[in-house]
């Protein structure tokens, strides 16, 4: 496991993997589309505070709550390639998940430093343009700068050379006996209905164990009532005996 979360107990490698890695992921597209809407929601009401460090506006909330959701992902993918990385090693996969994450987490902790320096006054202001104003605009220029390097990583990492007859990723294919499938179908299956009704499923799995607990700890308990009424002669109670 990966530290910190060495603690957490480790993951069977099997049906029930695949689908924590899924969840896993798919928790942050709907937190992140939860999270936009809500920024729009509470935006329209003065009530963001975007930039500032004030637990009375939604913006703190909402950067803990992504932030944790984002490292949940990562986590969940990191494990995904560790335990596949031989098998996958054939489409070379660790360049292809290094710059496409950057792209998406890096960015936004990168806006996170950025607002906290402006927060703690280690930006100053520029001519008309506020610190929080001149944040937005190194924001912006640094996006501006790695979307270009990106652009050219993706160039070379995610090359034409792989899907051409012959290339790497035919020769997976065609090794793991792979079969190609419809288009309409590889998209119906790119959609998270399948896992939406796992988690489901893993929800109520999770609720009839902790139901199960529950009721067999009960059962327990008044076994161990019952009992403690009971004489080691066995059969009536103590005060039966006593008399």
């Amino acid at each position: 496991m990966i530290i910190p979360c060495c603690c957490l107990r480790p993951w069977r490698l099997d049906s029930e993997f695949m689908d924590r890695c899924s969840i896993g992921v798919w928790q942050y597209v709907f937190i992140r589309t939860s999270s936009a809407i809500a920024v729009i929601v509470f935006e329209q009401y003065d009530m963001y505070g975007e930039g500032h460090l004030d637990w009375g506006k939604f913006y703190v909330y909402n950067v803990l709550v992504v932030n944790m959701s984002q490292c949940w992902a990562l986590y969940c993918l990191i494990l995904f390639y560790l335990e596949l990385k031989d098998e996958l090693a054939p489409i070379r996969p660790l360049g292809k998940f290094i710059v496409v994450k950057a792209v998406v987490f890096f960015s936004w902790w990168q806006q996170m430093v950025v607002t906290f320096l402006a927060a703690y006054e280690m930006i100053d202001p520029v001519l008309d343009y506020s610190s929080e104003d001149v944040a937005k605009a190194i924001q912006n220029l640094l996006i501006v700068v790695e979307m270009f390097i990106y652009a050219v990583a993706h160039r070379f990492v995610f090359t034409y050379i792989d899907f051409k007859a012959g290339g790497p990723l035919a020769k997976y294919l065609e090794e793991t006996k792979a079969q190609k499938e419809d288009t309409k179908k590889a998209i119906a299956e790119m959609l998270p209905t399948d896992v939406l009704m796992e988690g489901k499923q893993y929800v109520d799995a999770v609720t009839k164990n902790i139901q199960n607990k529950f009721s067999f700890d009960s059962q327990e308990a008044d076994s161990s009532k019952k009992s403690g009424r009971r004489s080691p002669s066995g059969g009536q109670d103590d005060d039966d005996n006593f008399a």
